[in-house]
């Protein structure tokens, strides 16, 4: 099955861009464990962490706003990778599955994955 949207990006300038993407939705899946989940879970909280670290350090007047807007890496982002990782195997699954508005966002979810789950390839 394939599905068009329209997908906003946030760069490191903040700014937006609109882009047009093609969904394709693969049949492939894994099963996945609750301790699976779990470490995924922590290892995506950690990137998280990081990067909100990050932004402070470099933009210390985000101290009193929500930094998981800034980053784009929210806790929706973390929630929807744990529900759907049984379905990503590629940083292409990612862009397509999952709101990733930045591309090196995907590939830290990727290398997350790689973490908990034996049939992924770096």
């Amino acid at each position: 099955m394939s599905v068009q949207r329209s997908v906003i990006i946030c760069g490191a300038t903040d700014s937006l861009i609109s882009q047009r993407t093609e969904v394709t939705t693969s049949q492939k899946t894994r099963p996945v464990s609750v301790d699976q989940r779990n470490q995924l879970k922590d290892l995506l909280k950690g990137c998280q962490g990081n990067m909100r670290q990050e932004v402070l350090e470099s933009n210390p007047h985000f101290f009193y706003s929500n930094v998981d807007n800034v980053t784009c890496f929210t806790n929706h982002l973390i929630d929807d990778t744990i529900l759907k990782c049984d379905s990503l195997f590629s940083v292409d699954d990612i862009l397509e599955m999952l709101p990733v508005w930045n591309v090196d966002h995907a590939h830290k979810i990727y290398s997350c994955l790689y973490n908990v789950f034996a049939d992924l390839h770096e």
